[in-house]
């Protein structure tokens, strides 16, 4: 699939999708003037609408535009992670928007966490874990080069560990 076309899915579902948010947005008040935000179908709405939201922003993207082609286990393992983090965060806002008339900052608590920690799946998704691979991949290389430093050093550090076992010699009283 070409980039033109996966830029065209994306922007109808992200269009699709903040049309949905803006009806949200109107439900909500329209409920709220009329006092009826307590009723089981406002409860019932803002589940459907998340689930679809997700659905729409973090699950259709993906699958549409053929996101997983050409990425490494761990780069779509950290999307799935996303995903969900994603989903944690709709549902603490769904909780929010639920409690409006009680006590819904704990939703928005873990909305706003979840937004921060999600991104750091993200870009591993994006770019890959390339750094923490890298770093080992350095590491591993540092050591394969130099066994005979490696050896010395653990040579040294067993004897000093042995000088600081022994007892310290006893004073003599004169």
């Amino acid at each position: 699939m070409d980039e033109r076309r996966k830029k065209k899915i994306k922007d109808i579902l992200f269009a699709v999708s903040m049309l949905m948010l803006a009806g949200l947005f109107a439900f909500i008040i329209y409920m709220a003037a009329t006092k009826k935000s307590t009723d089981m179908l406002y409860y019932g709405v803002i589940v459907v609408f998340l689930i679809v939201f997700w659905a729409l922003t973090d699950i259709l993207p993906i699958t549409l535009t053929g996101g997983f082609e050409g990425k490494s286990d761990a780069q779509k393992q950290a999307y799935r992670t996303y995903a969900i983090i994603d989903a944690v965060g709709l549902a603490g806002l769904g909780y929010f928007a639920m409690s409006l008339n009680g006590n819904g900052m704990m939703g928005a608590i873990v909305y706003a966490a979840a937004i921060m920690m999600k991104r750091k799946y993200y870009d591993e998704y994006r770019d890959g874990p390339q750094q923490e691979e890298e770093e080992a991949e350095k590491e591993t290389a540092a050591i394969e080069e130099a066994p005979e430093e490696t050896e010395e050093i653990s040579a040294e550090v067993r004897q000093e560990e042995a000088r600081e076992e022994e007892p310290a010699p006893a004073k003599e009283e004169e």
